[in-house]
């Protein structure tokens, strides 16, 4: 599923939003400081034992937390219409991003 939210683009892989350095700082940025919610990212390098062994738990994580593939979450956050119980399990966004391909280094402050 890929998404177009402040000329940014937005893909989401098995129920996780992948980032990459082209839309790191702004998809994080927004996420967190616009729409008030936590971003669990996970910074993996292919190649890595460790990493692949987490896969399988990033995608239930994913499954479990993530928003979903529309804004309906946070249209309803923002009218008020979400009980709070949901808007703790729901307010979290999972994420990867691929360490060898993309260098966010400079990007995090």
């Amino acid at each position: 599923h890929i998404y177009l939210s402040n000329n940014t683009i937005s893909l989401y892989e098995n129920d996780i939003l992948i980032l990459t350095a082209n839309n790191f700082a702004s998809i994080v940025s927004n996420l967190i400081i616009h729409y008030q919610l936590d971003v669990f990212i996970q910074f993996y390098l292919p190649w890595c034992g460790h990493c692949k062994q987490i896969g399988p738990i990033w995608k239930q994580l994913g499954q479990e937390f993530n928003i979903g593939q529309s804004t309906s979450f946070i249209e309803a956050k923002n009218e008020g219409r979400i009980k709070e119980e949901e808007e703790k399990r729901r307010g979290v966004v999972v994420a990867s991003i691929d360490g060898m391909e993309n260098d966010v280094s400079g990007l995090m402050r």
